[in-house]
């Protein structure tokens, strides 16, 4: 036996005797089947697959909230599907993804009314999921409970590396600062931890593109101020331009604190604008101290490649953090270069 069996082997293997749409399982269809009863060890009630439903809602039930209770649909019909002692299933399923289910059909009679339902046996989602954690602050907990061999936990910014405080997750953590590195860190089959937004979409891009992953779980953490509550208008731009032609000189390093305390401002908002009057070339810097530079031709915000990139992070950082789950799932779907309902395989939750 040692040297013949394998793993494999010991997986128990469940008989599929119908498979079917959630349409199809009605009460009358159910009623035609208990006509096959009694059910015993000589014959085994009928087990069903419901293939590829639309997972509308599932929640934990029960006073120890260890079972399921889940709904799925399709084009014309939902059904109720329970599964005693199987509420660990719940952690693993987002609603929106498709599931499919291998259970025992039974009809629900309750005030007078029947309804029909599936006894869930074994469940499995057939695409990639998104699980959304943003702003919530039992995230580390979540990833602990992950298998190990799964996580693949990416961050972008050396000082989130400090925030995480699980000793497990800290060592399991990828710092990805190049699209080399991006394009090099395995995703196949993992369950990829974002921990915070990256500084580009082409990073994202080259650490996604045509890559299967299993899960993608979003924590976008942040330990300081929102950087878009100091991108400067165009009003601080005039300002600031018009104060600089009246001065000729400004000193930066000695006077900019105090500048920005002055109009409410922060020192990286002054920074910021005057890199992007460096790239117009409207002002030259020698040692801290700004030179305008006079007679220059009129050029718009927007030429200045410092004013690009953060305009592109702002719009970046706005769509990982403030878009809803299903379109995040649809973006990064195109990024990876894969149809969600055509996933190449169906894995086990």
């Amino acid at each position: 036996a040692d040297e013949t069996l394998t793993e494999e082997d010991f997986i128990p293997v469940q008989e599929i005797d119908l498979v079917c749409s959630v349409e199809d399982i009605t009460v009358e269809s159910i009623s035609e089947i208990n006509l096959l009863s009694p059910f015993g060890m000589q014959n085994p009630k009928p087990h069903v697959m419901v293939e590829n439903a639309l997972l509308e809602d599932v929640r934990r039930i029960g006073a120890n909230k260890n079972h399921i209770k889940m709904t799925v649909k399709d084009q014309s019909a939902k059904l109720d599907c329970v599964g005693f002692h199987k509420g660990e299933l719940e952690t693993g399923i987002v609603p929106g993804s498709r599931i499919s289910l291998v259970g025992e059909m039974s009809i629900n009679e309750w005030n007078n009314r029947k309804k029909p339902q599936l006894m869930i046996k074994d469940a499995a989602v057939s695409e990639w999921q998104l699980f959304d954690l943003r702003g919530k602050r039992t995230w580390e907990e979540t990833l602990a409970a992950l298998p190990s061999e799964k996580r693949v936990i990416v961050c972008f910014k050396e000082e989130t590396k400090q925030l995480l405080q699980n000793e497990e997750l800290s060592h399991q953590l990828h710092a990805v600062s190049s699209e080399q590195e991006a394009r090099d860190l395995e995703l196949d089959g993992a369950y990829v931890v974002f921990l915070d937004v990256p500084p580009s979409l082409d990073l994202l891009s080259s650490l996604v593109e045509g890559k299967r992953p299993e899960r993608v779980y979003f924590i976008f953490m942040n330990n300081e101020e929102h950087f878009l509550s100091a991108f400067p208008t165009r009003d601080y731009f005039k300002w600031y331009y018009g104060f600089l032609l009246k001065r000729g000189t400004f000193d930066l390093k000695t006077h900019g604190s105090e500048l920005a305390k002055h109009k409410g401002w922060t020192k990286d908002t002054i920074n910021f604008m005057t890199k992007v009057f460096f790239d117009l070339g409207f002002v030259r810097i020698e040692n801290g101290v700004l030179s305008v530079i006079y007679d220059v031709k009129k050029r718009d915000l927007t030429d200045s490649q410092t004013y690009q990139a953060k305009q592109q992070l702002m719009e970046l950082d706005q769509k990982l953090n403030y878009s809803a789950a299903e379109e995040l799932k649809e973006w990064l779907n195109k990024l990876m270069n894969q149809d969600s309902e055509a996933y190449e395989s169906t894995r086990r939750t």
